[in-house]
């Protein structure tokens, strides 16, 4: 098993969850409950994820990660999820680390 691999797909997860539910609303339109609602929603799928993988939950957390991507575009496209160099400034982001690797679940880097 690919770690890197495993950690994009769980960015491309939580990506899709929150672009399947805004379809053409804006992310800042949300409410705070709404996004608690889709954060916890998220983190259910990449949990069910992870264990069809076999990680389990002793081998992963979801934790506050540094990260140049500026948190835009949010959500991505699936296609740009880990791919490419980010440039923005540095910001805190929803992150995971799983096995000692962390990703970025807005930008999968």
């Amino acid at each position: 098993m690919d770690v890197d691999n495993v950690l994009v797909e769980c960015a491309k997860i939580y990506n899709r969850v929150y672009r399947d539910a805004l379809r053409s609303r804006d992310y800042y339109d949300l409410t705070n409950e709404e996004e608690d609602a889709l954060d916890s929603r998220a983190r259910e799928e990449i949990e069910a994820y992870l264990s069809s993988v076999g990680i389990p939950p002793e081998d992963y957390e979801f934790a506050t990660v540094h990260c140049n991507c500026s948190e835009l575009p949010f959500p991505r496209d699936e296609e740009r999820v880990g791919t490419g160099a980010m440039s923005g400034r540095g910001v805190d982001t929803p992150g995971l680390i799983v096995k000692g690797r962390k990703v970025c679940l807005l930008c999968g880097r």
